[in-house]
């Protein structure tokens, strides 16, 4: 039984990818096991469900974390932080005069 198990969460989690190319393996798998958990493993459901939440995790945010790297989020802040005013009024001028 947990062969076929194994399967079925396998056909879901390819079924999720089509739709989700980018999110991450492992919280489709975790939703797999709630689903199997209640006896119910519904493709469409899991896929409503990732809807109904609205963002989702991705695969290259897991792997970020793994490695110890900012999220995308957090060096886009790091990234502003360098472009204050002045900054980017003399980058302007630089451009400008090159």
């Amino acid at each position: 039984m947990a062969g076929t198990q194994a399967a079925r969460i396998s056909e879901s989690l390819a079924k999720v990818l089509e739709v989700f190319p980018d999110i991450s393996l492992d919280f489709v798998r975790s939703l797999c096991n709630k689903s199997l958990v209640n006896g119910d493993l519904a493709d469409l459901t899991i896929i409503d469900e990732i809807l109904t939440l609205g963002t989702y995790p991705k695969e290259r945010d897991e792997a970020r974390k793994l490695r110890g790297q900012p999220e995308a989020s957090e060096a886009m802040n790091e990234a502003e932080a360098w472009e204050t005013p002045a900054r980017v009024a003399l980058t302007r001028e630089e451009t400008q005069t090159a």
